[in-house]
């Protein structure tokens, strides 16, 4: 009977553990609290109804996991009203999704930065570098 409630909790661990994302979701409030305290962040601005968002959301997180880069978060323009987005895109234009922006002490520095679509593992690298998200 031990042994079965070990190999429960093993299998547990191990469920829990893989779906642990470094991304974490955040509301409009968060957003604009981060802008707000001038942090510096990685943003990226999704929907879960967007097939390009589904492609690339995995990607993402896996490179965001295996660089072990703590300071990045999901926003889903699907779960935000009008007036937040109406408010999110005076701050960071959004043209399409997926998108993710680096943000540098609560300002976007530069639009060509950016992540936008679905891209390749190889192009997401090169933007964290660039960003010296990843050494």
């Amino acid at each position: 009977m031990k042994k079965y409630f070990k190999l429960i909790f093993i299998i547990m661990y191990i469920i829990c553990g893989c779906t642990n994302s470094k991304i974490s979701e955040i509301n409009y409030t968060k957003f604009n609290n981060l802008i707000t305290e001038k942090e510096s962040f990685i943003l990226y601005v999704g929907s879960d109804t967007c097939i390009n968002c589904m492609e690339f959301k995995p990607k993402f997180e896996k490179i965001i996991k295996e660089n072990n880069i703590n300071n990045s978060y999901y926003i889903d323009l699907d779960k935000m009203n009008k007036d937040e987005k109406k408010s999110l895109t005076s701050i960071i234009d959004i043209t399409g999704t997926p998108t993710v922006v680096f943000i540098t002490n609560g300002e976007e520095t530069s639009t060509f930065n950016r992540i936008n679509g679905d891209v390749s593992k190889e192009k997401i690298i090169t933007r964290l570098k660039a960003n010296n998200y990843i050494k």
